[in-house]
């Protein structure tokens, strides 16, 4: 009878962690593909999340690394560092993706630099 109740019990257990969601063997999430990214990202969202941490340390100021200042969108567009819609054509996503820059940790990873693309790609959106 004990061995009744407990396959009973283990089966009913089963059905309500599955259900839920709880437990699911066999099931496997992988990370998106790099280009697979949904990002719709702004300016200031890249700001916080990609140019503060592997840019601004240089970019910024009276006299920024290569006169190029990346503290503002305008800044980047009229040092034609970033060509809206174009990430081949915008060298902050070349030399990032070549490994140019920066050219002291933190480096970016992978991950960042495809969102950098995808921003660029989807037209660089200021707002």
């Amino acid at each position: 009878m004990r061995s009744v109740l407990q396959t009973a019990s283990f089966a009913f257990l089963g059905l309500v962690l599955g259900s839920c969601n709880y437990y699911r063997p066999n099931t496997v999430q992988s990370a998106p593909e790099p280009n697979q990214v949904n990002v719709k990202a702004n300016f200031q969202s890249m700001m916080d999340g990609f140019f503060k941490p592997y840019c601004i340390r240089c970019h910024r100021g009276a006299t920024p690394g290569g006169d190029v200042s990346l503290e503002t969108y305008q800044a980047m567009l009229d040092t034609e560092v970033l060509v809206p819609g174009k990430p081949e054509d915008s060298m902050i996503f070349t030399d990032t993706r070549d490994g140019v820059m920066p050219k002291r940790p933190p480096m970016p990873s992978p991950e960042a630099v495809e969102m950098l693309r995808v921003w660029i790609a989807d037209g660089a959106l200021e707002k």
